[in-house]
């Protein structure tokens, strides 16, 4: 299974014809870049097709559901990273600062919504910044990266460790829920939920990562479908530790 860098890009638009080409790629056995235009409906659902024609195609259907939560609250947290940084920027604060990153969370928040999420996104991508979801498949598995090319902060790091921490806390959803109730939406709370569904469908915790590389983020869950899959980690990508190292 190859990198990041030899996937075909695709660009999620409102088209009948993006379902034909990612069914054409996917039989083909290719692998798949899909750039993200935009914070739209049409976008989730090109993101649903690319991941439903994959597992379709191994016979691994089943999944979807687990895996669309997943990668959705991935692609919601890089959309966020992107929206983020030209905020600070805009509002002169050093993101990488302690101090001045806890001032302007908090200013932030009080402008979160989807509307004001959507507007920010398209000023984030005027400035170059960008989501892309890279889908690599073989008989053996599947490796979805989402990618924002800006890196984390080290705030936003320790957050991501606490929520995956969090997730291997719990025994199952049940208890999960138990606990949270209506706040599932909170902040990273989305990472706790999805190392839970990811343990349901008996997939190493491991193959779960979030981290930094070469001026980019990259969110990576890696999907065995047999034994000889090979993650990009090694054949062993050794114990869960805290899913925050690529």
């Amino acid at each position: 299974m190859d990198g990041v860098s030899r996937q075909k890009i695709i660009e999620i638009v409102e088209s009948e014809e993006i379902g034909q080409v990612i069914r054409s790629l996917t039989d083909a056995g290719e692998p798949m870049e899909l750039l993200l235009p935009d914070v739209t409906d049409a976008n989730e659902r090109g993101v649903g097709l690319a991941l439903s024609a994959v597992l379709e195609r191994y016979g691994r259907a089943g999944m979807q559901q687990t895996l669309y939560v997943c990668v959705r609250e991935l692609v919601a947290n890089a959309v966020k990273a992107n929206v983020k940084n030209v905020f600070f920027d805009e509002e002169g604060l050093d993101i990488s600062d302690h101090e001045q990153y806890e001032k302007g969370i908090a200013l932030f928040k009080k402008h979160l919504n989807e509307e004001w999420i959507r507007v920010q996104y398209r000023r984030a991508r005027e400035r170059g910044l960008d989501v892309r979801i890279f889908f690599t498949h073989s008989m053996d598995g599947l490796r979805i990266e989402v990618v924002n090319n800006i890196e984390i902060t080290p705030e936003d790091e320790r957050r991501i460790r606490e929520k995956f921490a969090k997730g291997m806390s719990y025994d199952n959803l049940v208890s999960f829920y138990l606990e949270h109730g209506d706040d599932t939406e909170g902040e990273g709370i989305g990472f706790a939920l999805s190392v839970l569904l990811l343990r349901g469908e008996h997939i190493n915790p491991a193959l779960f990562r979030v981290g930094s590389s070469d001026g980019r983020t990259i969110a990576r869950i890696e999907i065995p479908f047999t034994e000889k899959f090979r993650s990009i980690r090694g054949n062993n990508p050794g114990p869960w530790k805290d899913g925050a190292h690529l």
